[in-house]
């Protein structure tokens, strides 16, 4: 007879789809966005100011945010809005091409689908890119306009052509009511190679009028890739190529802090049942450590699994907070390893202090001050510090960092009976079932080591 399957459930990453979804606040942000576009759908610069942008022209806006900060979810809410004015809408995503022509090609599809042309319209729209094809590798390369790439082609016939079809092509397009915007995403996945040749091609080949594209990336990861491209290799040169390609610079406002620790708990609670709102350890250690709506799920999706298998043993706020460190602060959960190690071996408080300074000095010396006697130790008033010493004191049951309580510890760990677990009891196998002795977070660091050890075998 089988077991009964257990509903384990995790995370989505997927974005959202509309601003009713959105958790940050980010709906007044995403209209004013749409409004922008959507204006271009009505008569702009009617005096024909040359300083001003004409109703027709190509468009390129930059929606610029870090990994995991929203950027694709603010896309699709984005599409939703723009939906409900009838504006036609598409997503390209230029990492599924394996070739600059396959990726040409397929970008002039979408915007051939796009525009809606039916029947000897669209046979048209069709006949003219095909004519339009000789000029593409050549502006994807040579120059920073077409007119400047066209020049370079040898047949003159062919050059005065290609533009003429690019002419054609931009008038059947401004005819569209609405302007046709292309979203592409996940711009950071491209090589550098990659990324210089879709913007290259936004900016000589595909920039026809009435066409907005909306292209979401970190700005400072895409200049470090596009820097590489030249022979200074200069983060600026990368900031000045995007700056060249996009006209519309958008930056993604960031989450506040409290809405994305609310996100969080309230997750927390509905996937595993138990409050932290109250939980002032927790708070200070996501706010080091977690940044974007991303981490967020990454790390709840993580600790699903060593709160199944733990959560009978471990307090459950002790256990988040002892596997938030463990996931995101990595220097910390060092520090109470080393602490740890010293309790479970009755090294001497001297000793222990000064293998906490060695370890200092090799991956964080500007964390530590000189005492009255000249000895180096961590700097109390360092706001990271004073982060370790609220985690030893709540977490662990010590006076703090420095301050190896034994006779504290040992009473909420009960060394010996630990040590006695440690040599005989852990589990040999992952699967094994934990004992019930392992009741406190430290336990955890012996688990966690062992176990390791055998998943990466």
């Amino acid at each position: 007879m089988c077991a009964q399957r257990k509903e384990i459930e995790f995370l989505t990453d997927q974005p959202i789809k509309s601003i009713d979804d959105d958790k940050f606040g980010r709906g007044e942000f995403v209209k004013a966005i749409a409004e922008v576009i959507h204006s271009q759908t009505t008569e702009v610069n009617p005096d024909n100011n040359p300083d001003f942008k004409d109703i027709d022209e190509n468009m390129i806006v930059g929606l610029y945010g870090s990994w995991g900060s929203g950027k694709s979810s603010i896309m699709h809410m984005l599409e939703h809005e723009l939906n409900q004015s009838h504006v036609q809408t598409t997503f390209f995503n230029p990492w599924m091409y394996n070739s600059e022509e396959h990726l040409i090609t397929s970008l002039f599809n979408s915007i051939i689908e796009l525009s809606g042309f039916t029947g000897t319209s669209r046979d048209e729209l069709v006949a003219l890119i095909k004519k339009y094809q000789p000029i593409l590798s050549l502006a994807s390369k040579r120059g920073d306009k077409l007119v400047d790439a066209v020049s370079l082609i040898g047949d003159k016939e062919v050059s005065v052509n290609a533009l003429a079809c690019k002419d054609q092509i931009d008038k059947m397009l401004v005819g569209n009511a609405n302007p046709l915007v292309i979203f592409i995403d996940d711009v950071d996945r491209l090589s550098k190679d990659e990324i210089h040749v879709l913007f290259k091609t936004l900016r000589l080949i595909a920039s026809f009028k009435n066409v907005i594209y909306v292209v979401a990336f970190d700005f400072d990861m895409v200049s470090q890739s596009i820097k590489e491209n030249y022979a200074d290799g200069r983060v600026e040169d990368g900031q000045a190529f995007i700056e060249k390609i996009v006209q519309i610079p958008v930056r993604i406002p960031e989450i506040r802090e409290d809405a994305l620790l609310g996100y969080f708990i309230d997750l927390v609670s509905k996937t595993f049942q138990f409050d932290l709102s109250n939980h002032d350890l927790f708070r200070s250690l996501f706010k080091s450590c977690i940044s974007t709506p991303r981490d967020v799920k990454r790390f709840i999706n993580g600790f699903r699994f060593t709160f199944h298998y733990l959560k009978e043993t471990i307090p459950s706020k002790d256990l988040i907070c002892i596997e938030l460190i463990r996931s995101k602060n990595h220097f910390l959960f060092q520090l109470i390893k080393l602490h740890y190690r010293s309790i479970k071996n009755r090294l001497s408080i001297v000793y222990y202090r000064a293998q906490l300074s060695k370890f200092f000095e090799q991956n964080a010396p500007h964390l530590l001050k000189p005492d009255k006697n000249g000895s180096l130790y961590p700097n109390e008033h360092n706001e990271d510090v004073r982060l370790f010493n609220e985690v030893f004191r709540s977490l662990l049951g010590t006076q703090g960092l420095i301050h190896p309580d034994y006779d504290s510890v040992q009473g909420r760990l009960d060394i010996p009976k630990y040590l006695d677990y440690i040599e005989s009891d852990m589990p040999k196998t992952f699967g094994e079932k934990i004992p019930e002795s392992l009741e406190n977070p430290l336990r955890l660091l012996d688990y966690f080591e062992k176990v390791s050890v055998e998943i990466n075998q």
